[in-house]
């Protein structure tokens, strides 16, 4: 049996912070999807995610950038000052594809 843990997500970049670690350039990003839905009264809802991605030696984004990423997911645990302990997920790119400036 094959194990699979592949992503992707097409949106627009949102916050960026670009750091070199061990001469290897890596940025860190929040992306943004919608998912429209109907709703049984016609009306449509539309729900935003924000999802962290870690690109390392990846294309160079910037704020307002529509992109598509391709990676795997990783879950991370930290504790929190009063105790308690919290996961977050990150986005581990292995495309970054920039689709318009």
């Amino acid at each position: 049996m094959e194990y699979i843990n592949r992503i992707e997500l097409q949106g627009i970049v949102g916050a960026v912070r670009s750091n070199v670690v061990q001469d290897i350039p890596v940025q860190n990003f929040s992306v943004s999807t919608e998912y429209m839905a109907k709703l049984d009264d016609g009306a449509v809802r539309c729900e935003i995610a924000w999802h962290n991605v870690v690109a390392w030696d990846k294309a160079e984004v910037v704020k307002g950038d529509a992109v598509r990423v391709v990676g795997r997911l990783r879950n991370n645990r930290y504790t929190r000052a009063d105790g308690t302990e919290s996961i977050y997920y990150d986005i581990i790119a292995s495309e970054v594809e920039v689709l318009d400036r």
